[in-house]
């Protein structure tokens, strides 16, 4: 009796999954939810506050607002820099976190982004569907 193979076979000529899809999907929707955060964040920015504060909120909001659209549309084109962008994009999210932490006191939540941030730029480096996307 022939046992079923758990591993689907890859057709000739193919090596390996390509395209927008599978797990890649996860950092396409991080960086589409993360334009809207940002932005409804930067929605609720007051002018009651010192001007210095203000200005730096507002800068780091549309800071991250620009590069998770760039980074978006760099992964839609499916150019050959977006997994780096997106690595460095991953990073600078987790680093202005953790300037919003020691400002806010709380700390508690800048450990989910940086385990997140490792995880996915481990996934950037080494899957097979990112190469096959982004570098050939």
């Amino acid at each position: 009796m022939k046992k079923k193979r758990l591993i689907r076979r890859v057709p000739k000529g193919s090596k390996g999954p390509k395209g927008l899809g599978g797990w890649l999907l996860f950092p396409i929707i991080n960086f589409s939810l993360g334009i809207l955060f940002f932005a409804s964040d930067l929605a609720k920015i007051t002018f009651d506050e010192h001007l210095l504060m203000v200005a730096i909120a507002f800068s780091l909001d549309a800071l991250m607002i620009y590069l998770f659209a760039y980074t978006l549309f760099l992964i839609v084109k499916k150019r050959r820099n977006a997994p780096n962008f997106a690595i460095i994009c991953l990073w600078t999210n987790v680093v202005i976190n953790g300037l919003v932490a020691i400002v806010s006191d709380d700390i508690t939540f800048i450990f989910g982004g940086i385990v997140g941030a490792v995880v996915w730029t481990a996934y950037f480096k080494i899957s097979v569907r990112v190469k096959n996307t982004f570098v050939k």
